[in-house]
Parts: C-alpha cells; sequence; structure tokens
C-alpha cells in the first residue's frame, strides 16, 4: 500500500505541476487516504496559497446535485420523467414537448443562456430563478426536443425551478435538508457573495502572456 500511495503522489504532483493548476486534489477509497494536496492560490491580493480547507465555487459541477435532486423526487414518485414542462410552466413555449429526461440529458434543444449577448452583464447581478427563465424561455430552441444534444445551463436552471414549485422549498434549503445533511456535508453550501464564507476562494479570470 506504501508503494502505491507514494506512486499516486508523484503522478498526481507531476501533473499539477504541468498543468498550472490552481486548486485541491484529494484521493481516497475506503477511509485509506492516497492524496490529499493542493497548488495555487486562493487569494493572489493577499498571498493566501490554496489548501485542504479552502472552499472553491464549483460552477456547473451544482448539476450533479441537481440532477440527484431530481432523481430523489423520482424516487420518492413526486415527479415522472416522462413529466413535461409546461406541467409545471403552464405558459413555457414548446413546454408540452419538453421532457424531465430531455432536461437532465441536454436533449431539449433549450437555447443556453449563457451564450446570450448580454449574458456577462446581468450575471454580475443576482437574479430570482423566475426572472432568469424570462431571459431565455422565448429564444429559439436548438433542434426539437430529443433530437439532438447540446450541453445547456438553461435546462437545468429549469430543472431547479421546477424542483422548488414541487417541494415548496428553495433550491438551496432543499440540498442541504435532503443531500448536505444527511451526508454530512458540513462544508459544502451556497456561495453569496453578501456572506462571510470561512476559507472562500477568490475568482479569477487568468489569461496567458
Amino acid at each position: 500500500m506504501e508503494n502505491l500511495i507514494g506512486e499516486i503522489e508523484r503522478n498526481v504532483n507531476i501533473v499539477l505541476k504541468d498543468s498550472n493548476l490552481s486548486g485541491s486534489v484529494f484521493i481516497a477509497q475506503e477511509g485509506e487516504i492516497f492524496f490529499n494536496g493542493s497548488q495555487g492560490m486562493a487569494n493572489y491580493e493577499l498571498s493566501v496559497a490554496n489548501s485542504s480547507k479552502t472552499k472553491y465555487q464549483i460552477g456547473s459541477i451544482t448539476k450533479l446535485f441537481t440532477a440527484t435532486a431530481i432523481m430523489q423526487l423520482v424516487e420518492n414518485q413526486q415527479l415522472d420523467l416522462d413529466s413535461t414542462v409546461d406541467r409545471y410552466i403552464a405558459d413555457y413555449p414548446n413546454g408540452n414537448q419538453i421532457k424531465i429526461t430531455h432536461l437532465l440529458s441536454h436533449t431539449s434543444g433549450v437555447a443556453n443562456l449563457t451564450e446570450l449577448p448580454d449574458f456577462l452583464e446581468w450575471v454580475k447581478n443576482y437574479s430570482p430563478v423566475s426572472e432568469t427563465i424570462k431571459r431565455f424561455k422565448h429564444q429559439p430552441v436548438d433542434f426539437p426536443a430529443g433530437q439532438g444534444y447540446k450541453y445547456s445551463n438553461s435546462g437545468y436552471i429549469l430543472l431547479s425551478y421546477i424542483l422548488e414549485l414541487i417541494t415548496g422549498q428553495a433550491y438551496e434549503e432543499y440540498l442541504i435538508e435532503n443531500i448536505f445533511t444527511p451526508l454530512d456535508m458540513k462544508n459544502s453550501g451556497f456561495d453569496k457573495q453578501e456572506k462571510i464564507i470561512e476559507c472562500r476562494a477568490s475568482g479569477y479570470n487568468i489569461k496567458g502572456p
């Protein structure tokens, strides 16, 4: 086992050094920690290095939690994967053709809001999910539901809103109660700029030379 751990450490350190990664890597199996290391800065202005305690913004990895929450509703018979969007959002364009399974699998054809021209401007400010949906709901679809594949953040925003409508809970509240707390995920939560979050990494858009 010591040889395996040493080999993992050597290989991961090579990747960390060569990839210019800024983040943390943790590898464990059945309680045995193989690697726990960090590289880069959590905050360049204050010269704070990343560590195993650093909290990162995970962006689209949030979709894993959204999908898990949706499948919990399916297990509890609160939702059917073949249900269509119009069952929950009555006025959604073509909502009678877009199924929950289409949203989950990026086969809905719903326009991806992150590709809209004004996205980088309005995303700087908080927008309730219902208002966010209005920004893309009337955009032309990329293809009829179920007849193509294209990654869509919009589809998962619709899923989070449907989750809220079904449960009567805010998305954040549902995840805390049904995923984070049961799994004892004490260092996972929602990143809000108005909250002081200990060990939060700052986000950067660093361009190469």
